[in-house]
C-alpha cells in the first residue's frame, strides 16, 4: 500500500520549496529583470519573463513532480507545459492518467527517441 494523502502532499510541498523554488531563484540571480542594471550588474538581461516552461516529468509516478511544477510556475505567471511523462509501473500509469487525462509512455529503455520531436 502506497503513502497516505497527508505524506504525498508533504512530499509535494517538499518538491516545491526544495527543489523547483531553489531552481527558480537561480534563473533569477542568472537572468536580471532589470533593464537598467545592464550597464553594471554583468548578468544576463531578460527584460521580460518567460511566459511558459516546458518540462517532462520521468519516473512519473502518479504526478507528484508534475503537481509542484505546475504549481510554482502558476505563482510565477508562467504556463507549464508537461510534454513528456513516463513510468513503468501500470498502477501508477492509471493513476496518472485519472489525474491528468494523458496516459504516460511505459518503460524508458523502449522508448523510441525518434518519435518526439525536440520541443
Amino acid at each position: 500500500m502506497h503513502g497516505s494523502f497527508s505524506e504525498s502532499k508533504a512530499k509535494l510541498i517538499h518538491y516545491r520549496d526544495h527543489l523547483l523554488l531553489p531552481l527558480f531563484k537561480q534563473v533569477e540571480r542568472e537572468y536580471c529583470c532589470n533593464p537598467s542594471h545592464q550597464s553594471f550588474c554583468g548578468k544576463r538581461i531578460m527584460t521580460s519573463s518567460p511566459s511558459f516552461l516546458k518540462f517532462i516529468d520521468l519516473f512519473c509516478g502518479i504526478g507528484g513532480f508534475r503537481v509542484a511544477t505546475e504549481q510554482i510556475c502558476r505563482e510565477k505567471n508562467i504556463t507549464p507545459m508537461c510534454v513528456f511523462f513516463s513510468d513503468i509501473d501500470p498502477d501508477a500509469q492509471r493513476t496518472y492518467e485519472a489525474n491528468f487525462g494523458e496516459q504516460p509512455e511505459g518503460d524508458i529503455t523502449l522508448i523510441d527517441e525518434k518519435k518526439y520531436p525536440e520541443s
